[in-house]
């Protein structure tokens, strides 16, 4: 169980996020997805698309991409990515993008107040095992 100044850190964190992909994030992090960057996409953001950025092995790749599938968001790519910096690959690292804007999929997404029985979450800070 949290306590009230970890879920105030919590609450804080997801505060300065994209309102564009807050909720993504937010629902991705109450199943365990080890988030780390977002951004909402489009003209003056850093990624053209949303992308949400998640660390992980091999295995948590596929995933991810079943939950975010289960929750219903608009997942449009799942990609293993390695950065250059100073010349030098770094990573791999995972990102999931998706469809802008962030509109919901039919049936509804499910979120915050939905993460029920039918999306069996983890709350370990890793990602959910299949």
């Amino acid at each position: 169980m949290q306590s009230v100044a970890e879920s105030k850190s919590q609450a804080a964190e997801l505060s300065d996020l994209d309102p564009g992909i807050a909720e993504t994030v937010h629902a991705l992090r109450r199943c365990g997805v080890p988030t780390y960057e977002s951004c909402q996409g489009g003209p003056g953001h850093t990624f053209p698309e949303p992308t949400v950025r998640f660390s992980g092995g091999r295995e948590q790749g596929v995933q991810v991409l079943g939950l975010a599938l289960q929750l219903r968001l608009p997942v449009r790519a799942l990609k293993r990515v390695w950065r250059v910096v100073d010349g030098e690959p770094v990573g791999p690292h995972w990102e999931l993008t998706f469809y802008p804007p962030m509109k919901r999929l039919p049936g509804g997404f499910r979120g915050d107040s939905a993460l029920s029985n039918s999306v069996h979450c983890s709350h370990t800070g890793k990602p959910p095992s299949p």
